[in-house]
């Protein structure tokens, strides 16, 4: 994971060599995002498969245009899934944490490694199937409690890379790969997100 952010901050630096002194429309010269927010797809494993929405926000430490350190947050959620279980499931998690940041000289193209740290919670209603692979059907009048609900809360650490592009409307690619500390058990993970944003 560390090589592989390295290699993305260095291509990026790379890039800003090789750019022209064209001005985009919308933005100065030099002027690299201080802010953003992006809110897309989600999807990945840890206890479960999942599949879900997610929103994040991230600013740059102090005013100075040359710090690349960021701090940032984000929440996302949605289902999550079994293989060869045909029941559902849903989950949810925030986190916040630091990255740091390097953009080409126009600010169009920026690749970041960071950390996140906090906290997840997932259920999922597994069916009871026969020997045959079919749902077994509850007796008319039976309890609805539910005795084939699993849980998954975990305290979570992820380390992210990051890359985006555009003038103030952008998209941004991140991959994940998160670690689960959990009274269930440890469990590492890896995600992946596809998102739209603003930057300002």
């Amino acid at each position: 994971m560390r090589a592989i952010g390295v290699l993305a901050l260095s291509l990026v630096s790379s890039t800003a060599l090789a750019e022209n002194d064209v001005n985009p429309p919308g933005r100065e010269i030099d002027a690299e995002p201080n802010f953003y927010i992006s809110s897309g797809g989600i999807s990945g494993t840890d206890h479960f498969k999942f599949g879900g929405v997610v929103i994040e926000v991230g600013r740059r430490v102090g005013r100075l245009r040359d710090t690349p350190l960021f701090i940032r947050g984000m929440a996302h959620g949605g289902n999550t899934r079994v293989e060869g279980n045909p029941g559902r499931g849903t989950y949810l998690e925030a986190r916040g944490g630091v990255e740091g940041r390097n953009c080409t000289r126009t600010g169009l193209l920026c690749a970041s490694v960071g950390l996140d740290v906090g906290i997840h919670r997932g259920q999922y209603d597994h069916v009871e199937l026969d020997d045959n692979g079919r749902p077994i059907a509850k007796p008319a009048g039976e309890d609805m409690a539910n005795t084939n609900l699993e849980t998954f809360n975990s305290t979570v650490i992820a380390p992210r890379l990051t890359l985006d592009g555009g003038n103030r409307v952008r998209i941004r690619g991140v991959v994940e790969r998160p670690y689960h500390i959990s009274k269930a058990g440890n469990v590492g993970g890896l995600t992946g997100s596809l998102m739209l944003g603003l930057a300002f």
